[in-house]
Order: structure tokens, then sequence, then C-alpha cells
């Protein structure tokens, strides 16, 4: 028996009880009053008016039908599933993007530092002074070496991609 009615916000908290109840029951039990009142012990007339005001509301939308409410049960797992899977892409894209930002402002931070290096031929001495600096940069240099990036995106345009992901 699929679960997903008990997350819809639609359904009341009695007509989702009752919904359980009748998935878990047989495929080709009947569906009546008389019959639900029976197994659920509900011999009150309180009870007998609220059963019916549920079954009611199930008979309006179409939920009464055990091959209706398994087709809708599969279409909203289905439909909950594919979400899911969208949002789990969108937070790994949202991940990376926060990494490479990350990488980006190091680099452009520490680039000027690592062009002295260079000039100075990498003496050791600068090494020593700015170890620091030179690291984040190497480090920032290898994380867009191993994405394959040749041309960094720009701070504004990852943050543009990580707003719409939201």
């Amino acid at each position: 028996m699929s679960n997903y009615h008990l997350r819809d916000k639609s359904l009341s908290l009695k007509a989702k009880g009752l919904l359980s109840q009748m998935l878990s029951l047989p495929e080709d039990w009947d569906y009546t009053l008389s019959g639900l009142a029976v197994i659920n012990r509900e011999s009150k007339v309180f009870n007998l008016k609220q059963m019916a005001q549920t079954m009611n509301y199930l008979t309006e939308h179409g939920l009464l039908e055990y091959a209706v409410l398994e087709e809708k049960a599969a279409a909203a797992t289905t439909r909950h599933n594919e979400l899911s899977a969208q949002i789990k892409a969108a937070e790994t894209r949202m991940a990376e993007i926060a990494v490479l930002r990350t990488h980006i402002i190091n680099y452009v931070k520490t680039r000027a530092v690592y062009a002295a290096y260079r000039k100075a031929g990498y003496s050791k001495k600068f090494l020593a002074e700015h170890e620091a600096e030179i690291l984040l940069h190497k480090a920032a240099k290898q994380a867009f070496d191993d994405l394959g990036i040749k041309k960094l995106p720009t701070v504004k345009s990852l943050q543009a991609e990580y707003a719409t992901l939201l």
C-alpha cells in the first residue's frame, strides 16, 4: 500500500485514515458505510455521520474505487519521485556553485601574489613569506583543471544561476 496519500494536504485527517484502511482491504471489498462501520466498530450515530461525510468527500473526489485509488497513488508517487530528483539535482548544482565561487574568489585574490612568485623565479624565500596565498591559488587552479574549466565564469553569473535554482 502506498502511503503518499498521508502527505496530501488536501485530505482531512479522517479522509486519510479512512483511505488508509480502504487501501489495506482486498481489491474486491465492497466499500459501503455499513461494511466500514462494522469493521470499525463505529456504531454511534455521531461516528456514522462523520464516516458518511468522509465517504461523501471521497465519492465526490472519485476516490472510492480501488483501481482509481491505486492509479492516483501511483501518479502521486511518480510525481513525488520526479520532484525529489529535481530537488537533489538542484541541491547538487548549488553545492558545486558554492565551491566554484569560493575557488574563483581565492584565485582572484591570490593572482597578484602568485604572479610575483613566478617573477621571483619560484623563490623559496618568497614561498615561505606567502605560502598561504600561494597554496590557495594552486588549490583553486587545480580545482579548475579538475573541472576542465578553461575560462572562469564570473561570480555574478554563478550567483544568478544559484538564484534561479532557489
